[in-house]
């Protein structure tokens, strides 16, 4: 394309309209002089520069001469330069002259939705404090408690003032027709009270989704080796003190053993339909009610023959704690609080490897078992002996294995909480060693670690028990009953029992 002058000044025109701002004549702005506004651009271009700079454009005026290819490039150069002027200049002179400094805006200046200040929330009803949207309207908690009331109890109010009440803080309790109305208009509905059923449902999904999100969270802890260590030497020295005692050194284990077979219960006899054997069974039932109440089912026979168990069981447990590393460490006076308040609980747990669940009774051999009559003719109290089979019931169905079964016995053994404990910080030590142990041991197989523990409190419920009953069975046979026994027992009045 080929350009002449005239054609460079075209251009040149084009770009002063394109930014050209109109400007005020005298007669719109009254105000103005000859002298243009602060904020327009100057669009007179001056060609005429330094003569030999190859940034600059020298222009002299007769291009007549020039080629087409030097005016194109005149053209373009030119135009190049009229931009880059206009936009500093322009810059420039607003910066400088008309607009000041735009700073950014102050947060404390500007309205923010937040959270925290909800003084905008004002209850529909009677303009207290809202606390949130309630049955699809936003009220307070008097207003919501007052509308669920009213719809679940099917309320019918009637208005002293022809329904014009006007509902407040301080009047809303005056006139509840008027309450319930204003509940309405404002859009509370009926339909979103929940039924008893619907909230118990949504209680139980809480409650679920929670346990869901809980279960998602959680990692199991990985068994150390110095954990797992500790756990083995400890498994070992219980197994190794669970051997069940011998029949012949135990007194009274013929008596104890035909009472348990027999039942200590009359039977009915197939020729007992008749009202005659029927008043001879009711006489004999009785009888034997009057005869073998709990303060005559004591029977020494059984209490030498129990007394004897435990004095068999309690040199096992002592084998068993002095096998513990830790155990041995103790201050002398821990050793034998702690064997002293906790060695009645240890033999609970081992009492239940002989439990056997069908025949809901503890076994001494496959034919040798002792019945709850067993344990009333052994001078137990009836609230002991139902805990205690209860508690063997319970245990027994979640078949702890033997890591399990010990780990729990040691953690009942170190026990800081006893009487008479001096180090009372070093047995907690070593008691939140052994639970740590056995909750990496649990988590990492069948995650069942709090069901193991919940065991804890029913062992000392049962200890209490016991030892109740045992100073009563002292009283009338402490005199063939092992000095072990009466010695390795808590004390009647011991708090902790």
């Amino acid at each position: 394309m080929m350009m002449t002058a005239g054609s460079v000044m075209k251009v040149d025109s084009l770009y002063n309209h394109m930014y050209q701002r109109s400007t005020p004549t005298n007669s719109d702005n009254p105000h103005s002089q000859d002298s243009k506004p602060a904020c327009e651009p100057d669009m007179s271009f001056n060609f005429k520069s330094q003569r030999g700079h190859k940034d600059n454009i020298v222009y002299t005026g007769d291009q007549s001469s020039s080629s087409p290819e030097e005016l194109q490039d005149l053209a373009s150069r030119s135009l190049v330069k009229a931009t880059t002027s206009i936009g500093r200049n322009h810059q420039s002179t607003c910066d400088n002259k008309v607009f000041p400094s735009i700073d950014p805006p102050d947060p404390d200046s500007v309205f923010f939705d937040d959270d925290s200040d909800d003084s905008w929330k004002v209850c529909g009803v009677c303009n207290d404090k809202a606390t949130g949207y309630h049955f699809n309207a936003l009220t307070c908690e008097g207003c919501k408690g007052f509308f669920r009331r009213s719809i679940k109890n099917d309320k019918s109010f009637s208005c002293q003032y022809n329904n014009k009440c006007n509902i407040t803080k301080s009047n809303r309790r005056q006139c509840q027709a008027c309450r319930l109305r204003k509940c309405i208009q404002i859009g509370m509905k009926r339909e979103c009270i929940m039924s008893s059923d619907q909230i118990e449902s949504k209680k139980n999904l809480v409650l679920t989704n929670r346990m869901k999100r809980t279960a998602q969270a959680w990692v199991p802890r990985e068994l150390s080796q110095e954990e797992k260590d500790l756990l083995d030497t400890i498994c070992t020295a219980f197994l190794q003190s669970n051997s069940p005692p011998d029949k012949s050194i135990l007194r009274g284990g013929e008596i104890v053993e035909k009472d348990a077979s027999s039942g200590n219960s009359p039977s009915l006899s197939p020729n007992s339909s008749n009202s005659s054997n029927f008043l001879d069974l009711i006489k004999t039932l009785s009888s034997d009610m009057v005869a073998r109440t709990p303060s005559n089912m004591t029977n020494a026979a059984h209490v030498l023959h129990f007394t004897d168990i435990m004095e068999y069981s309690i040199r096992e447990v002592i084998k068993f704690c002095k096998k513990i590393p830790t155990f041995l460490g103790l201050d002398l006076n821990d050793q034998i609080a702690l064997l002293k308040a906790g060695c009645t609980e240890i033999l609970f747990l081992k009492a239940n490897y002989t439990y056997d669940s069908e025949r809901k009774a503890l076994t001494l051999g496959p034919d040798f078992y002792y019945t709850r009559e067993s344990f009333l003719q052994g001078g137990m109290s009836d609230d002991y002996t139902d805990t205690y089979l209860k508690f063997h019931e319970d245990l027994s169905a979640l078949r702890l294995d033997d890591i399990e079964m010990s780990t729990l016995s040691a953690i009942a053994l170190f026990s800081a909480d006893r009487t008479d404990i001096v180090d009372q910080n070093r047995v907690e030590a070593q008691q939140e060693i052994i639970a740590c142990a056995l909750q990496s041991y649990s988590d990492s197989t069948r995650n069942r670690f709090a069901s193991i523990m919940a065991f804890l409190p029913r062992l000392r419920t049962l200890n209490a028990l016991c030892t109740h009953a045992f100073s009563t069975v002292e009283k009338t046979f402490g005199d063939n009953i092992h000095p072990l026994v009466k010695e390795v027992r808590p004390d009647d009045d011991d708090p902790n029992s």
